[in-house]
């Protein structure tokens, strides 16, 4: 049991450097449990915004192809509609004992350059209203990504914080073992090893 004596010693001699280390130690516990938790909040985070990124976008594109039904649908309609008008015309016309020229011809004629007309404008404000919708979810989907991008950010910083508080407490450790560490000018009053 001699041999512990030394060690005692030691340890006797450098308690206040051990505090001090100790308390140093503490600090940079709590700082990287702090930095660890703040990092793994920022990447969970980073994630969510993601998944919400890639649901604006699908969001956005079933918008489109709504409005690709419906358009469609009006279509079909207006067709409809302007094929039974024309017939219906074309009926009262034949019953009247006009024949299919001149001026009732004109007005069959117009009736067709019509449902052209209306056609165009429907497949124009269709074509109009699906990019509106992909827009919208293109926008979504690039805020929802400047989000996760911030959160990285942000998990990075954590990540930086632990470091740094690892590093900034570096000096402390160092003064207090330089400041509580006994001179020795001889090694001979360490006594025997």
């Amino acid at each position: 049991m001699a041999f512990l004596a030394p060690i005692g010693a030691f340890l006797a001699a450098n308690a206040g450097t051990i505090s001090a280390v100790s308390a140093a130690a503490a600090a940079i516990g709590t700082g990287a449990f702090t930095a660890a938790s703040q990092y793994s909040a920022a990447k969970q985070e980073e994630k969510a915004y993601k998944q919400s990124a890639e649901l604006q976008r699908a969001i956005g594109e079933r918008n489109a192809a709504l409005v690709d039904i419906e358009g469609e649908a009006a279509r079909v309609a207006l067709i409809r509609d302007r094929a039974r008008r024309i017939g219906a015309a074309r009926a009262q016309l034949g019953a009247s004992g006009f024949d299919l020229s001149g001026s009732p011809l004109d007005l069959i004629a117009d009736e067709n350059a019509q449902v052209t007309r209306d056609l165009l404008y429907l497949d124009y404000n269709t074509r109009v209203a699906r990019e509106n919708a992909l827009l919208g979810g293109a926008i979504a989907t690039r805020n929802q990504l400047l989000d996760a991008t911030g959160a990285r950010q942000r998990s990075q910083s954590a990540y930086g914080s632990l470091l740094g508080g690892f590093a900034s407490s570096l000096p402390d450790i160092a003064d207090a073992t330089y400041q509580t560490t006994p001179k020795y000018d001889d090694l001979s009053d360490l006594g025997d090893f």
